[in-house]
């Protein structure tokens, strides 16, 4: 895909990674926080286990500037992406960056879950 493409969705997706992610870090906090009582003696244990609500903190409000964003581009305001994206590994990301559908496996090639 080497055209112009608008703007806008592609930091809508931006924005729904970005979310996303967010999300994942309060589920990963909410399973992590009975364990924070264990090692809640360990400073350092603790700070870096904080560190997972400022991540998320973090991770929501660019997503809401990247949506704030999108309402102040000009209409039909288009990008060439295709240098960007084969930059990205991760092949299902690259497809939703695109704005394309997936492509059917949750783990496609370049992606790798190791548990």
């Amino acid at each position: 895909m080497d055209r112009p493409t608008q703007l806008v969705p592609i930091l809508d997706a931006i924005a729904g990674e970005l979310r996303e992610l967010g999300l994942t870090i309060d589920r990963l906090q909410t399973m992590l926080s009975p364990a924070l009582f264990d090692i809640a003696a360990d400073r350092d244990t603790v700070r870096d286990a904080q560190m997972l609500d400022l991540m998320s903190q973090r991770l929501s409000e660019i997503s809401c500037f990247m949506v704030s964003l999108n309402l102040v581009i000009p209409a039909g305001y288009a990008v060439n992406p295709s240098a960007a994206l084969q930059a990205v590994k991760l092949a299902q990301l690259a497809h939703r960056l695109r704005g394309e559908a997936d492509a059917g496996s949750d783990y496609a090639s370049g992606d790798v879950d190791l548990f």
